[in-house]
């Protein structure tokens, strides 16, 4: 039995879908699978960006294929033909939170770096040189550094993933 892109990895479903056919959940490489069982062949993969550590997926009465992802907290509905997402339902908050927590940490020291240049005794450019202006500035640079950081890492992790 041979699999595209290697093996099997944390095999989590396998459904009959009729004509003999299996639709399996292959979690560990974000993959739906469809095997023939008299070929024993894989006859259909479905990749997605949105199959993030697949848990469950069932065939829908109407030809179409319903998906949960753990690491989205999405359940995804999915067209056979196509391999197309055609319907998330949920929101993947845990990809979300991280970001609005350094949006809102660059936020609140911005509004106080604010107050502090209002405050500053210096003359124009003099008051960077003011220790609580100063400090707001440096803590604004490391909220942004990271979330660039932040970015960087998710956008490498997606990368590894789903091999692109």
């Amino acid at each position: 039995m041979e699999f595209p892109y290697g093996r099997l990895r944390m095999v989590r479903d396998c459904d009959d879908i009729g004509n003999e056919l299996r639709l399996i959940t292959d979690s560990g490489n974000n993959r739906l699978l469809v095997y023939d069982m008299n070929s024993q062949k894989i006859v259909k993969e479905i990749k997605s960006p949105w199959f993030a550590n697949l848990y469950d997926a069932d065939m829908l009465e109407n030809g179409n294929i319903v998906v949960s992802s753990i690491l989205t907290d999405t359940i995804l509905i999915v067209d056979y033909t196509t391999g197309l997402v055609i319907r998330v339902i949920g929101f993947p908050y845990k990809w979300v939170v991280p970001y609005l927590l350094i949006i809102s940490v660059i936020g609140y020291h911005s509004l106080n770096l604010y107050k502090a240049v209002k405050r500053s005794e210096k003359i124009k450019i003099k008051k960077l040189l003011d220790f609580q202006v100063y400090r707001r500035l440096v803590y604004i640079s490391c909220g942004f550094l990271a979330l660039y950081f932040f970015s960087t890492i998710i956008t490498s992790l997606w990368l590894f993933i789903f091999r692109l």
